[in-house]
C-alpha cells in the first residue's frame, strides 16, 4: 500500500502545482482584462486620451485586482492540502508578482514604488489565502490524517 500513498501525494503534488500556475496566470489576466473592459466602457474616444486613462485607472485596478485574485488564487491551491494551504498559496503570490515583474520589464517601464506595494500585496495576499483555506478546513489540516472516518469516537 505505500505506493498508492506515494501515488497519491506525487498526484496531488502536481495538481496543485498545475493549480499553482494556472491560478497566478488568471491573477494577472483578470485585472488585465478588466483594465480593458473599463476603459472600453468608460474611457475617452480618442486614443491618446484613452492611453493616458488607461495608465491612470491601471494604478488602482492593477494592485488592487492583483491582491484580490491571488487571494482567492492561493484559496483555491490552498484548499487541496488545507495543512500547507500558506505554502501554496505564497508560492501563487510570488509566480503572480514574478509574471507582473516580467510584464513590467517587457514593457520597459520605469520602476515605480507603486509597482514594489502592488507585487508585495499580491504574495500576502496568496498566502493569507492560502492559510484561509486551511482555517475553512480544519479537518485537513490534522498533522496525522487522521479525521472523523478514521476517529472511532465519532
Amino acid at each position: 500500500m505505500p505506493v498508492t500513498t506515494v501515488d497519491h501525494a506525487g498526484s496531488m503534488t502536481r495538481r496543485m502545482g498545475w493549480r499553482i500556475a494556472v491560478g497566478a496566470l488568471v491573477a494577472e489576466l483578470v485585472p488585465i482584462l478588466a483594465l480593458v473592459g473599463l476603459v472600453a466602457a468608460f474611457g475617452p474616444a480618442g486614443q491618446a486620451q484613452a492611453n493616458a486613462f488607461a495608465e491612470r485607472l491601471g494604478r488602482w485596478v492593477g494592485p488592487i485586482g492583483g491582491a484580490i485574485m491571488c487571494f482567492l488564487g492561493g484559496w483555491w491551491v490552498g484548499r487541496l492540502r488545507p495543512s500547507a494551504g500558506l505554502i501554496p498559496g505564497l508560492a501563487l503570490g510570488t509566480l503572480a508578482a514574478g509574471l507582473d515583474v516580467t510584464i513590467l520589464v517587457i514593457s520597459a517601464v520605469p520602476l515605480e514604488w507603486l509597482f514594489l506595494g502592488s507585487n508585495v500585496g499580491r504574495v500576502i495576499a496568496g498566502a493569507l489565502g492560502g492559510a484561509k483555506a486551511g482555517r475553512l478546513n480544519p479537518e485537513g489540516s490534522v498533522p496525522d490524517g487522521g479525521g472523523p472516518e478514521t476517529d472511532p469516537a465519532h
